[in-house]
Parts: C-alpha cells; structure tokens; sequence
C-alpha cells in the first residue's frame, strides 16, 4: 500500500515548474531579444524556423517514448537501458526528417552541429522519464 506524500508532490511540482519558468524566461526575455537584435528581423526569423523545425521532430520523438515508458512501467519490469533502440530509431528518423529542410541552407559543418543538437534535444527529452520513474526533481 502506497501513502501519499501531499509535501513530497508539492516540493516536486515547484521544483519542475521553477526549472521550466527560468529556462523559458531566460529565452523569451534576454536571449531571443539579443539574438533578433543583433542578427536583424531575417536571420532572426531563420533561427526561429530552424528551432521550430527541431521541436517538431526531437521533441514529439523523445516525449512520445518518455510517455510510453511511463505507462509501460506498470506492465513491464523497468530496466535502465532497454528503450535504447526505439531512441536511437526516432533520433535516425529525426535527423532525416529534418534533412529536406536544412540540406542546401547548411555547410556541412552547420549540418553535423544541426545534427548533434537535434540529437542531444532528443536525449534530454526522453531522460526526463528516468527521474519521473524514480521522482527525484531535486537531482534532475
């Protein structure tokens, strides 16, 4: 039998907010001005493109496999390492999914930067659901 912890849940639910407002407020409000600032409206407007296109594909792939292991975790047993196949199958559809659209607007250096961050974007959504199964906001 499970106790509820009302404290527990509130402090991990303020932790998981302040993380998420500082990190939004920190783009909207000083990096995203800066940016449109000293690249003008345009270049600007690229990046903008550029970072929605990654949300679409990194993020929906790493939060539908965190969601999944979430709801998996009542039915089967949790082991540390054994979505890695789906995650590296959605970062290969990512990374092609995203390459029509970057494919003649990067040098080749741009493209494998691109490439690591789409990666990485993906990682650090889907690794969210390792603290979620173990609920430890304070470390994450």
């Amino acid at each position: 039998m499970s106790t509820f912890n009302t404290k527990k849940i509130f402090s991990d639910v303020i932790y998981s907010m302040a993380g998420v407002f500082f990190l939004n407020a920190t783009l909207q409000f000083f990096l995203y001005p800066a940016l449109n600032n000293q690249l003008g409206s345009f270049e600007y407007g690229k990046i903008l493109f550029y970072i929605s296109l990654m949300t679409i594909f990194s993020n929906s792939f790493g939060v539908a496999t965190d969601n999944v292991r979430l709801i998996m975790r009542n039915k089967a047993k949790f082991n540390h390492g054994d979505y890695n196949f789906t995650v590296c199958v959605f970062i290969v559809l990512t990374l092609l999914g995203l390459l029509p659209f970057v494919f003649r607007s990067f040098s080749i250096i741009q493209l494998l930067l691109f490439a690591i961050l789409a990666t990485v974007t993906l990682l650090r959504y889907y690794a969210t659901v390792v603290y979620r199964l173990e609920i430890n906001y304070k470390q994450y």
